[in-house]
């Protein structure tokens, strides 16, 4: 089974859906016609990052829009925002908010056509074959939404070939002390280096030549597009040895999950610069943020639904607080 592709029309023939409010008068122009008007954009996004819960404020795409971007968003549940109102799109199950960071990426740089691509749980091979989502549905391959005239295109991908999110679940521990195997005490990291391998660092180099070849894939397929690669942040924060019970891991398995965070960002941004792809990274707007913090500050949920968000992931707040870094590196990208 094949879920029909989200419409690649221009913005303005969209259903309006609430969303973060971003000023209608943004205008940019970004490419061979040069850059007009995007830090107003940009601004606004970053002063809405602080109110989007509860927000109820509505945004009606133009007809006319004035940038000349056709953009398409690839990627995972980092990208697609599960639980995060409103999903949409097709299939339901790919957790696709209307409030994720390419949505309010594109809408701030009022761009002429948006494809929101991304389906949670994705890995690499979903960019080229079908991808059974999380309850059955069948997303169609992401990399079918990039055309020849496609002129941006921003990815996220790859912690789930390198098992991040899962390894991370994996460390979950019921018990602060060694009583068994997690979650019952042990920790989690002595299941990864057994042997003295490190399965997920094995993990991570392995993904080094698939997204080399997904990068490359793209190029071939949108010769015009720019590329930008994001990383994953900062969820586990920068120091520190956690948050038990708030984050049930013990305090060695969050530097090792930490350290493997690091390790997968930095095996992104290698390949990105060795593909013509710029690299983002989230690290300096994700810290502070991690999800050790309040609610309220936290970008990233535990084992809460609150604020909307799936377990384990990033919630709202992050897709807000993320999307003015991406939105300026695509302004920036522009004037090299």
């Amino acid at each position: 089974r094949r879920g029909p592709r989200d419409s690649d029309a221009p913005l303005g023939t969209l259903a309006p859906t609430p969303w973060i409010g971003v000023e209608t008068g943004v205008k940019t122009m970004i490419g061979g016609g040069g850059t007009r008007r995007v830090t107003a954009g940009i601004a606004a996004l970053a002063a809405s990052a602080a109110a989007v819960a509860g927000c109820s404020q509505g945004w009606v795409p133009s007809a006319t829009a004035t940038g000349h971007h056709r953009y398409v968003a690839l990627g995972d549940s980092w990208v697609s925002g599960p639980l995060i109102h409103n999903q949409v799109g097709t299939p339901i199950d790919c957790g696709r908010s209307d409030r994720n960071w390419p949505t309010l990426v594109a809408k701030a740089l009022d761009v002429a056509s948006f494809t929101d691509a991304s389906c949670g749980g994705a890995d690499i091979d979903a960019l080229t074959e079908p991808f059974e989502a999380n309850l059955g549905g069948i997303a169609p391959p992401q990399f079918d939404s990039l055309r020849p005239d496609t002129t941006l295109v921003t990815i996220g991908i790859g912690g789930n070939d390198a098992d991040l999110n899962g390894s991370a679940i994996d460390c979950v521990n019921l018990l602060p002390v060694p009583l068994g195997p997690p979650p019952f005490g042990r920790p989690c990291v002595e299941g990864f280096t057994e042997g003295g391998i490190d399965r997920i660092a094995a993990k991570i180099a392995e993904a080094r030549p698939r997204l080399a070849a997904a990068f490359d894939e793209i190029h071939r397929r949108s010769p015009n597009a720019r590329v930008f690669a994001t990383g994953y942040g900062s969820p586990l924060g920068v120091s520190g040895d956690g948050c038990w019970p708030t984050a049930p891991m013990l305090a060695v398995d969050v530097h090792y999950i930490r350290a493997r965070l690091a390790e997968f960002d930095q095996a992104i941004a290698e390949v990105a610069a060795a593909h013509d792809v710029t690299y983002v990274s989230l690290d300096a707007a994700t810290t502070g943020h991690d999800i050790c913090r309040p609610s309220g500050v936290a970008w990233f949920n535990a084992v809460s639904f609150d604020p909307p968000g799936f377990p384990g992931h990033p919630n709202e707040l992050f897709h807000a607080g993320v999307a003015p870094t991406i939105a300026a590196s695509i302004v920036a990208a522009a004037g090299k």
